[in-house]
């Protein structure tokens, strides 16, 4: 067994004058109550275990070692005391946590660089695949993280995203701890699994001071992801307009093409940013002038007013660059109306009617809003052809088939996979008394064929 020496232990000595409590300890089980008094930050007690031949490794309920209760606590004089006496600097627990990983956890510098200078791993892994440098990049301490690579902690280790230190620092919005790490010569460029930089990172977080620290240390303005994106899109696509700018100023790439047919500016245009749009033109940005009908609606709706009443099942296709749709479906009135028709001007007739009606036409969508959450909002203007067919209850001889158009417009709003539009609609089916003004409030579920993926990134520990 290894006794400590020195003025530590003369002042242990000192203390062995006073009263020494044990009223806590368990008879014939030291090895409790060594973690014990390691809880109950009694260092007399414990170097009195040790030196009854106590084992410092030892695991108590939970799996966890008087060491690392010890480095838990930030109590450096028992940490040297149980390091000392033989307790391992690099056993684990359950999930692979080791006492220099807890004592990152809690912040406590001093106790991890008693166990780096003993010779703790630094690159040691937990069940998660998180080594105490990503931790400490995690939790923006820039003192152990610095500590770390000085002891050798590798300058590449990852999780099991494959997010290593200056992706971690920079995904948790550690600003100090980023430029520490660039400092000791970390890659501004370290790619996560799915090929994500750091400063794509902070483009999608909007975060200027850290885009601005990474672009001074070298990182790539074009590298590009597994979605081909670069750090530009990740700006424009999650709209933050401030970040768009720093990117096309230090000479970022405004004709990037997301994918064929598809450039920036379509999708800057996609996610109703117009100052992204004026950046992106003023910098020489150009979109292609074919349309993109890669939007696909279901509609249910109703057209209606006092004495009228039509539900809808409408299916369209929607230019997602410019807004145009062409919409056709059929038109029902779901239950038997009393309709007057004019034969001539003394005779009028009154019928029991049903009608179906196929309609198609096309039209435009304005947006003129998206907010934060995807929810975009706009105004929406069409003109449709409709082919009537009634049916007159008792009557063996069917009116013919009517012709007639219908304006519609209104306000519409939707999100990823449905949406809602609200308005009027003028038409008339030749019957008395119907009224050609209608409203109409249709609910529409929405495909998107190439709907650009939400790449944003999570790290969880």
């Amino acid at each position: 067994m290894i006794t400590l020496g020195g003025p530590a232990i003369y002042a242990q000595e000192e203390a062995l004058d006073e009263p020494l409590d044990t009223t806590y300890f368990k008879a014939g089980e030291d090895d409790w109550n060594l973690v014990e008094s390691v809880l109950k930050r009694n260092p007399d007690a414990v170097m009195l275990l040790l030196e009854r031949g106590a084992d410092p490794n030892a695991v108590a309920e939970g799996g966890m070692t008087a060491l690392m209760f010890a480095a838990e606590s930030g109590d450096v004089l028992m940490v040297k005391m149980l390091v000392l006496n033989g307790a391992s600097l690099d056993f684990s627990d359950a999930e692979r946590t080791t006492p220099l990983l807890i004592a990152v956890f809690n912040r406590h510098f001093d106790v991890a660089h008693f166990l780096l200078e003993k010779g703790a791993d630094p690159d040691h892994r937990d069940s998660y695949q998180g080594s105490a440098l990503l931790y400490a990049a995690a939790i923006n301490d820039y003192e152990i993280a610095d500590l770390l690579l000085y002891y050798g902690a590798s300058d590449s280790i990852s999780d099991r995203d494959g997010n290593m230190a200056v992706m971690t620092a920079v995904y948790f919005g550690n600003l100090e701890t980023t430029d520490v790490l660039l400092q000791n010569g970390l890659d501004p460029d370290g790619a996560d699994e799915l090929l994500n930089t750091p400063l794509m990172i902070a483009a999608q977080q909007g975060n200027l001071p850290i885009s601005q620290l990474l672009l001074e240390k070298g990182a790539a303005l074009e590298r590009v992801n597994k979605q081909n994106y670069t750090p530009l899109v990740h700006a424009v696509f999650f709209r933050y307009d401030t970040i768009a700018k720093l990117l096309i100023d230090s000479g970022a790439n405004v004709n990037h093409t997301l994918k064929s047919g598809e450039t920036l500016y379509d999708l800057a245009r996609q996610q109703g940013s117009n100052k992204a749009l004026k950046l992106l033109k003023s910098a020489g940005a150009t979109t292609s002038p074919k349309p993109s009908f890669t939007e696909y609606n279901l509609g249910w709706g109703n057209s209606f007013r006092s004495n009228e009443h039509m539900m809808q099942i409408r299916f369209s296709v929607v230019d997602r660059k410019f807004g145009y749709f062409v919409e056709s479906g059929i038109d029902f009135r779901p239950i038997i109306r009393k309709v007057q028709l004019e034969i001539d001007d003394l005779l009028i007739h009154q019928y029991r009617e049903t009608r179906w009606v196929w309609t198609l036409g096309g039209g435009k969508n304005f947006a003129f809003l998206h907010d934060k959450s995807g929810m975009e909002y706009g105004a929406y203007g069409g003109l449709y052809g409709m082919l009537s067919f009634p049916s007159h209850k008792g009557v063996s001889e069917n009116e013919k088939a009517r012709y007639s158009l219908a304006l519609s417009a209104g306000l519409y709003m939707k999100k990823n996979f449905a949406g809602i539009k609200a308005g009027a609609e003028r038409y008339t089916y030749g019957t008395l008394l119907e009224g050609a003004w209608k409203i109409n409030i249709t609910l529409f579920l929405r495909i998107l064929k190439r709907r650009n993926p939400n790449v944003q990134k999570e790290i969880t520990y």
